[in-house]
């Protein structure tokens, strides 16, 4: 039973969100608020299925509105998320970040693929003197609100729903009902203070 992610051929039951149509869903947000040079920043996509349906889902939506793919930036070498409480790996990554924007002067939004990836994220700006929303709009996957202060917009998934549908589709898996199934479950965006609309 995988929650939130899954194996590419492999026949094991999974629960999520659809990452690949909440990334298309954030993208064409920041699209009609009149940002067509947005970043994505998260960590290797190789490490989780649900960071390379997010990227997928961000780069789709340039293609599917024929803008130009020069609009667009990918930092996806964030490694924080993969050496828990390693301070050295954040301080790079934050330096990483850093780089990255400094590299792309003319990004007006950001997309961050998760909570931790947010984090150094705040950092970084804040080191370079930059403030959401005022110098880059943000949305966020997996918020976490009584920490994000002020209220980041962002992709709310129903984690209480997510874990109830895992526990009763593993009750079926193992009494022999069901294999291999696929479930998504919805989600919403929460529109927060960290958007501004160029239009």
């Amino acid at each position: 039973m995988l929650v939130d992610r899954y194996f590419a051929g492999f026949n094991i039951p999974s629960v999520s969100t659809n990452n690949f149509e909440a990334a298309q869903a954030v993208t064409q947000y920041l699209f009609d608020k009149g940002h067509e040079k947005i970043g994505f920043l998260c960590s290797p996509q190789a490490n989780t299925s649900s960071v390379q349906e997010r990227m997928d889902g961000f780069t789709s939506m340039y293609i599917t509105n024929r803008k130009a793919a020069d609009n667009f930036h990918i930092l996806n070498t964030v490694m924080s998320p993969h050496a828990s409480n390693d301070s050295e790996v954040a301080r790079s990554d934050v330096e990483i970040i850093k780089k990255f924007l400094g590299a792309n002067p003319d990004l007006t939004a950001l997309i961050s693929s998760e909570f931790s990836v947010t984090q150094l994220l705040m950092t970084a700006l804040r080191e370079i003197g930059k403030t959401v929303p005022d110098d880059y709009s943000l949305v966020m996957f997996d918020a976490y609100e009584s920490v994000t202060l002020p209220l980041l917009t962002h992709v709310y998934q129903d984690q209480e729903e997510i874990g109830r549908i895992a526990f009763d589709t593993l009750l079926s898996t193992i009494s022999e009902k069901v294999v291999g199934t696929k479930i998504y479950v919805p989600f919403r965006i929460v529109e927060g203070n960290s958007v501004k609309s160029l239009k």
